[in-house]
């Protein structure tokens, strides 16, 4: 899955260049004036602990969107339980898909409040509760609302503040980091999907969604390294102070008035777009392997080498975009555009 909310938010500071990504005290980013360079060089290492900070969101994209990314796994025993449709049964992994993107300007917005490192904990807990009880329901409704909202919405505040908190410590290095960061996404789904299939065939579905959110809990360890940085000025006011000066309606205004860049207004529309073909092959690809008289196992494959192709493009896009001479808009335009060509050439 991609970056999104305030993490790419930061990225699009270069469209207007007299508005600068101003990091806030608790590790999100705000379009204002630019800080000072004492101040940018207090908030932003560029490494150190940071590095623990990229290590810990990696190793929770391994697990949470890992098996978000393997749900494709599980479409094919909840058909094969439940006997429902498969356009709703499909809706089960569709809508904790989406509400992991609904709901980033949520998570955002309680981080500005309480901190990325609680809202990340909370979304951990919400995130594991959600898998475990979805493992004793027995209606695909309620899974619907179990796994789809619930595993999503706690997917949504543990996943964006992973991405903010890594561009929080980074400058110079930030897109390497992202994609490091990013790259957990996609290498868990070389993880989950053997430890699905294999707890499977021991315990069934519903036993590897309980081992499975028994692993996610550990993520409670990643999300508590998400300590936060502190300007010259956070330094001065007190944790009450920060939280009256984060609900200020200046704040707000500077947030809101990014929508008025038409730059930021095409590429926001344009990642929507692409987002609604992006996670279908997720989803089907295992139940389309069976219906084309293939094994599970193979299907099972496709999703492990989407996942392989897609980790080492993360690192190498992140590393490119890093150099001074790259355009970071137009290499995501031109990456969505090469994913569109070959979907219309491949075969049919």
């Amino acid at each position: 899955m991609e970056g999104n909310g305030e993490a790419q938010a930061c990225r699009m500071s270069n469209i207007n260049s007299n508005q600068k990504c101003r990091p806030t005290g608790t590790g999100t980013c705000l379009q204002g004036t630019a800080s000072k360079p004492s101040d940018i060089s207090n908030s932003v290492p560029d490494g150190g602990w940071g590095w623990v900070v990229t290590l810990a969101s990696f190793f929770i994209n391994i697990i949470i969107i890992g098996t978000h990314n393997c749900f494709g796994i599980l479409y094919l025993d909840l058909v094969e339980e439940f006997q429902q449709s498969l356009s709703k049964t499909a809706w089960v992994g569709s809508i904790a898909f989406g509400c992991i993107l609904v709901f980033a300007p949520v998570s955002g917005a309680l981080a500005n409040v309480y901190g990325c490192r609680k809202v990340s904990v909370v979304g951990v807990i919400i995130a594991c509760s959600s898998l475990f009880i979805s493992s004793y329901m027995k209606s695909i409704s309620i899974l619907q609302f179990t796994y789809g909202f619930g595993f999503g919405f706690g997917t949504s505040l543990c996943y964006t503040q992973g991405a903010v908190m890594v561009a929080r410590y980074f400058s110079s290095h930030r897109a390497l980091a992202s994609g490091i960061g990013l790259a957990g996404s996609t290498l868990g789904t070389l993880v989950m999907a053997p430890v699905y299939d294999g707890v499977r065939r021991c315990f069934g579905w519903r036993g590897s969604l309980r081992i499975i959110s028994g692993c996610a809990g550990l993520t409670l360890l990643c999300a508590a390294t998400y300590r936060p940085l502190t300007t010259t000025n956070d330094a001065k006011m007190s944790s009450g102070q920060q939280r009256k000066e984060n609900l200020s309606g200046k704040k707000i205004v500077a947030e809101l008035s990014l929508w008025k860049n038409k730059a930021f207004l095409v590429w926001a529309v344009g990642v929507g777009l692409a987002k609604l073909g992006y996670l279908i092959p997720w989803v089907h690809m295992v139940k389309l392997s069976t219906d084309l008289q293939l094994s599970r196992h193979f299907g099972s494959s496709l999703l492990q080498y989407m996942g392989i192709s897609a980790t080492v493009s993360r690192l190498i896009t992140g590393k490119i975009a890093d150099s001074p001479h790259v355009n970071r808009l137009y290499l995501s335009q031109f990456s969505a555009f090469l994913m569109g060509v070959i979907n219309l050439t491949r075969p049919r």
